[in-house]
């Protein structure tokens, strides 16, 4: 990460010190991003083209913003254009009456913000470049790229962010345990090594997964451009595994509880599990109901022998959160079930949720071991 964002990134947080300043920005930013990327694609630049697809004045302001996530932070800049170029594809399905109100609803919240809690304008008024920043700092936070000085409740004065360095004190990745003022441990969440490895196993591994779905008639997607797959499928399902380990990184921490000690075979049984759930749903597609109802049974037999009330935590949330996510690209026409039984997914999908969940709990528990 260059120092010049380091600085914006503290110009920034000097205007949104209020924690409950930053709880709207946590759920405006991501619909104002989704709406601004939306309404820019409605206007089309005469008969030109990409890829097969009518430029349009989304792609032109995307290009030069890309360019710059990925100059200033090449980390974070996947966590943010990957979903931003999402938006184009979803704005498409959505009714233009949904994308105005819900701008309206996000820049209400995110002003409302600044004048009942801040009492500070927006940085962007003073520096038009703190729009880009905005982004940046949300994800970095969640990563773990930055930290806030100060207690949640507090409100820290001046440019009260420091920088982490990414690759870990040691120049190694992994999780990074330091007391809290309650005693139990803050974790800080991934480096770039450990994030690397994350990316490319947990993209592959559900790449192949994901190959099986397809031979098996389960779904179909739009394009197949690379081996019979979609190009955004690797990518993809790389960040996705970096995001879940993070996430549960970020409940582990919140809640107070301590990393568990890594063990070889413990992670080999989870991830058997998890892949072979995922694997099977493709050749017992038409079993839905049995099938999930034969997945949670196992995965409450397995949790009740695990007693981590964390990880039951994490798993119940990944198995809403998971097929929701699905259900949401699926409705942008990048691919679809064949057989959905419930909804526009199959009922079986929270199954596989349920048991990759606890095979997020091993990784993190060895990316913490990493850091200790």
């Amino acid at each position: 990460m260059r120092d010049s964002l380091v600085r914006l990134l503290e110009e920034y947080e000097a205007s949104h010190t209020h924690p409950t300043n930053r709880l709207t920005h946590k759920v405006a930013i991501p619909f104002i991003v989704f709406t601004i990327v939306a309404m820019l694609d409605w206007v089309e630049l005469g008969s030109l083209q990409v890829a097969g697809h009518d430029l349009t004045l989304a792609f032109v302001v995307l290009l030069p913003a890309i360019c710059w996530y990925f100059w200033m932070a090449p980390f974070l800049a996947p966590l943010i254009v990957v979903p931003a170029l999402l938006c184009i594809p979803l704005g498409r399905v959505t009714p233009p009456w949904l994308v105005i109100a819900i701008a309206i609803f996000a820049w209400l919240v995110q002003l409302a913000g600044h004048a009942i809690w801040e009492k500070r304008s927006p940085a962007f008024f003073t520096n038009l470049v703190q729009l880009l920043v905005g982004p940046v700092f949300l994800v970095a936070l969640f990563t773990g790229g930055f930290s806030l000085r100060g207690s949640a409740g507090s409100r820290p004065t001046g440019a009260s962010m420091r920088r982490r360095d990414l690759r870990g004190d040691r120049e190694q990745g992994g999780a990074e345990r330091s007391p809290r003022a309650d005693g139990s441990p803050a974790t800080r969440y991934m480096g770039l090594r450990s994030a690397v490895v994350v990316f490319f196993l947990g993209g592959f591994a559900l790449l192949l997964c994901d190959r099986v779905h397809i031979a098996c008639g389960v779904l179909e997607q739009a394009d197949r451009s690379v081996f019979g797959q979609a190009f955004w499928v690797f990518p993809l399902f790389g960040l996705v595994s970096i995001a879940t380990v993070t996430a549960y990184g970020r409940l582990r921490g919140a809640m107070g509880e301590p990393a568990r000690s890594p063990g070889v075979a413990r992670t080999a049984v989870a991830a058997v599990w998890a892949l072979g759930a995922y694997a099977a749903t493709g050749p017992l597609d038409g079993w839905g109901p049995i099938l999930l109802g034969v997945l949670v049974l196992a995965w409450i037999v397995r949790i009740a022998f695990e007693k981590d009330r964390v990880a039951a935590v994490f798993c119940l949330g990944l198995a809403v959160v998971g097929p929701l996510g699905e259900a949401a690209l699926s409705a942008t026409g990048a691919f679809h079930y064949l057989h959905p039984d419930m909804g526009s997914v199959p009922s079986w999908l929270p199954g596989i949720y349920l048991h990759g969940g606890l095979l997020v709990v091993e990784v993190e528990a060895w990316l913490a071991q990493e850091g200790d």
